[in-house]
């Protein structure tokens, strides 16, 4: 035998044989079920939810004040102190979000436990929006409680749900609020983040469809920390007040510069600026601050008072809208696990589609087709002293 044959011969039996292996090892796989899709195996868990348990993934920043993450530890507390049958059911499964992280990186690191049917989190729009990608292609449940983007729910997912008015709600709540404060000029200024160039180009339409006038419509980056160059290019300029699209820190820092320049006008702003974290960064300065949320800590009803002292027991503050929406969200999942009679995703989420409405703090609400909460109404609120208290509703059909 040539040297030529004796190599095509060796090459031919290891090919053969690295075939058999693979073969061997996929047959392997496929009948120990890892070649499953990964929304099967999630059905399979749902499944078998309220007998074995099933893990709920939790996506938000770590927060130095009662937030998110402690709404939800007080309701799953509470679900597990009742008699419900989903008490000792669910596990809570936390991912820390980092700042500048990448949303289909860490949905895809959520993805990876096969045991985690819902996701409740993921606080900005920036890393909420990518990761609604990657959980509606595993099939697991996405329930966000503060991502306002529209694009969220633009796609026609099964398994994607906004728990909150969108952005284009909340310009419209804001610009009816300043059409009854007879603001005539308003000037913009909006971090260049993906929350900014969402609100504000909302906001603008909203005002000038409204015969309201941009006195000025500015942009910074955000990695800013000095404000005033950008103050005083437009505290000269005739308004009547300015409305800001950022996140609460950075929005606060704005304001003291704001204050500090001598502008003194009424501030708008959105659920992203509805915290207390504003009066800490802003202090006094936030005293015109007025802000668009779902959120109502005035209302008298006695099951959100009752919330919130239990909460303020648990501990020992206040429940801010993050905390609220939090509590809220554990809570809706697991009534519609109940009303189900399983955890699989792809169920549940018809049951949030379809079910009658779900009851909420401060009224019923539903979900459209695409996963939009239906029924929530935009409260404008007043920053006084450190509480951020209501001073006006604005109904989601317009009415005020």
């Amino acid at each position: 035998m040539s040297l030529r044959s004796l190599f095509r011969h060796s090459f031919l039996l290891f090919a053969l044989g690295t075939s058999a292996i693979v073969l061997v090892l996929y047959i392997a796989l496929v009948r120990d079920g890892d070649y499953k899709p990964s929304y099967e195996l999630r059905s399979k868990v749902g499944a078998a939810g309220l007998q074995k348990g099933f893990t709920v993934a939790l996506v938000w920043p770590k927060e130095d004040i009662p937030s998110f993450f402690d709404g939800v530890r007080l309701a799953w507390e509470e679900l597990n102190a009742s008699q419900s049958p989903i008490a000792g059911k669910i596990h809570l499964k936390r991912f820390v979000e980092k700042p500048g992280e990448s949303g289909t990186r860490l949905a895809e690191q959520v993805a990876r436990d096969h045991d985690v049917v819902a996701v409740l989190g993921h606080k900005t729009s920036a890393s909420a929006v990518p990761a609604s990608l990657v959980y509606e292609e595993k099939g697991i449940l996405f329930l966000t409680p503060t991502a306002t983007d529209p694009r969220l729910t633009t796609h026609g997912f099964r398994y994607v749900f906004r728990l909150t008015p969108d952005n284009r709600e909340n310009a419209a709540a804001l610009v009816r609020f300043a059409k009854r404060q007879g603001y005539k000029r308003i000037g913009v200024l909006y971090a260049r983040t993906e929350y900014g160039d969402s609100l504000a180009p909302f906001f603008v339409s909203a005002a000038t469809d409204a015969g309201i006038q941009i006195a000025f419509y500015k942009s910074y980056l955000p990695t800013e920390q000095d404000f005033r160059p950008m103050i005083a290019g437009v505290r000269e300029e005739s308004f009547d007040a300015v409305m800001i699209a950022d996140q609460v820190r950075r929005a606060g820092r704005l304001i003291r510069d704001l204050a500090r320049m001598g502008v003194r006008q009424p501030i708008l702003g959105s659920d992203k600026m509805d915290s207390d974290l504003l009066w800490d960064v802003s202090g006094s300065a936030s005293n015109n601050v007025y802000v668009a949320s779902a959120d109502d800590p005035s209302t008298v009803n006695a099951r959100f008072e009752d919330f919130k002292r239990r909460f303020r027991k648990r501990f020992g503050a206040a429940p801010d809208y993050d905390a609220t929406q939090g509590y809220s969200a554990l809570m809706l999942l697991a009534d519609a696990v109940l009303a189900s009679g399983t955890a699989d995703p792809l169920i549940v989420a018809t049951t949030l589609h379809c079910s009658r409405p779900w009851k909420g703090f401060f009224g019923n609400f539903s979900f459209d087709d695409e996963g939009d909460v239906l029924g929530r109404e935009i409260f404008i609120k007043h920053m006084d002293n450190g509480s951020l208290n209501t001073v006006a509703l604005l109904k989601e059909n317009g009415r005020s």
